[in-house]
Formats: structure tokens, C-alpha cells, sequence
């Protein structure tokens, strides 16, 4: 799965299937999302292919998480998991103005997500809020942001909901291992995970 450019340069979400044929999925109309849609991508997906995790392009550039389910015909089901969370402006309503997937878990359930908190983009004398992880169970629907704000970012969620993450995104050298596991609201070191491991 993944995405093409048509010959407008429009990003194009699809998926190959097992004969090599290319399957567009669908895009939802900026009336359905309540954005302008530019086009969409695939990122992850679980093993069995049905359930398919990216976003779609908004004006921003920040990359509202999206969903594609395979239906009963074979076809796929656009969700806009993203529309009750993310917002493209500052109080247009809802919580989050980064809502960007990092990863589903192979049975499909969960969701790890960056999310950033809804700021005033023209106050440039007050600090942005900083980018947080985050879980979504896509059956519930409930999510779970991670209130430990160390500049952490996502880079894989098991079938129970536990997190990987990682600090010191811009510095190789000092970069420090997290897990978040499920029910918890904690994280731990995973030097503390792993401790016979040098």
C-alpha cells in the first residue's frame, strides 16, 4: 500500500493487490471532512491488508490520520478518524491541530499518533505546546494521550495498545528508548526493560 502522483501532482492513496493491479481508494470530499482535501497516503497497514492507516493532505502540511477498511466486496471504506479531534485553525472546535499517525497495530485495533494541543499560530510571543504521543483504539474509539512531555516520538504500537518511542529525535547519540505499555500512564526507560542488555 502506498500512494502515487497523478499528473497533477496530486498525492493518490492506493493499495496493490496480489496481481500486481493498483486499487485507488477512496478520498473523502472536503464537505465529508469539513477541510480542503488535496489528495491522501497510505503509511502502514496490518499484515492481512484490511485495514489500511495514512492521511490526508490539508492546506497545512500536518497530516490528519485517516483510515481505509476493507469492505464485504473487496473494496475499501474510507474513515476520517481525524475529523472529531484535529482542526485546521486555531479554536475551530476541537482539541488538536497535529493528529498525525505513527503507526497501527497488526490486528488492526490501535493507532499511535503525534498530536500537538490547538495554539494561536499568530501569538508568536507564547510558546507552541509541545508534541505529545498518543493511542487510539480504532474499535472503541477512545484515545489516549500521553501527559509526559520529553519531545518523544512514536515508532510502533503492539496489538494491546503498548507504545514504542523514542526522545532526542535530533541528536542520534542521545537518544533514549521508551515503552509505554497498555492501561498505563507512565513510560519507562527501556534501558530499565532491558537490563542485561549492554
Amino acid at each position: 500500500a502506498g500512494f502515487y502522483f497523478d499528473s497533477a501532482y496530486k498525492t493518490t492513496p492506493c493499495i496493490w493487490n496480489e496481481n500486481n493491479e493498483r486499487i485507488n481508494l477512496p478520498l473523502p470530499t472536503s464537505e465529508e471532512a469539513g477541510f480542503e482535501v488535496n489528495g491522501g497516503q497510505v503509511r502502514y497497514m496490518t499484515p492481512d491488508g484490511k485495514v489500511l492507516a495514512g492521511f490526508l493532505i490539508d492546506n497545512m502540511a500536518t497530516w490528519p490520520a485517516c483510515i481505509w477498511r476493507q469492505n464485504a466486496e473487496g473494496g475499501y471504506d474510507v474513515d476520517i478518524i481525524c475529523k472529531d479531534y484535529w482542526e485546521e485553525g486555531y479554536q475551530q472546535g476541537k482539541p488538536y491541530m497535529v493528529f498525525n499517525p505513527s503507526g497501527i497495530s497488526a490486528n488492526g485495533e490501535w493507532l499511535a499518533l503525534t498530536v500537538q494541543a490547538e495554539f494561536d499560530d499568530w501569538d508568536f510571543s507564547a510558546p507552541q505546546p509541545p508534541m505529545q504521543i498518543a493511542r487510539l483504539n480504532l474499535t472503541t474509539g477512545v484515545l489516549e494521550v500521553l501527559e509526559v512531555q520529553v519531545g518523544l516520538a512514536p515508532t510502533g504500537i503492539a496489538n494491546d495498545g503498548t507504545m514504542l518511542a523514542y526522545a532526542g529525535a535530533n541528536n542520534m547519540m542521545e537518544r533514549v528508548g521508551y515503552v509505554w505499555t497498555a492501561g498505563s500512564n507512565e513510560l519507562v526507560n527501556l534501558n530499565d526493560v532491558l537490563t542485561t542488555v549492554p
